[in-house]
């Protein structure tokens, strides 16, 4: 069973949901639960697996020193070159 609100940070298309209007890219809410770069790693994993594009908004919104710090986007770098993939916005504190 999905949680409720799911649909709204990770839009899967074929599972019965409604997707109209929605693109083949992931939208994750960083600031979503605990608001820390975990739900950044499990984004990023989610996206290689199923080989879909994926943009973070808000990460680590309510952390004192919000954005991406240097292990975060090391992450998203490594994963994009795994990937062949282009980034747009890497940089710290993003």
């Amino acid at each position: 069973m999905r949680p409720p609100g799911a649909d709204e940070f990770f839009p899967v298309t074929g599972t019965g949901h409604s997707t109209a209007g929605m693109h083949e890219c992931l939208m994750i809410d960083g600031a979503h639960g605990e608001g820390g770069g975990q739900i950044l790693r499990t984004g990023l994993a989610l996206a290689t697996l199923l080989g879909r594009a994926v943009r973070f908004t808000r990460i680590r919104a309510g952390r004192r020193h919000p954005g991406l710090a240097a292990q975060h986007l090391t992450a998203v770098r490594a994963a994009a070159a795994l990937c062949a993939a282009t980034l747009d916005g890497d940089a710290l504190a993003s």
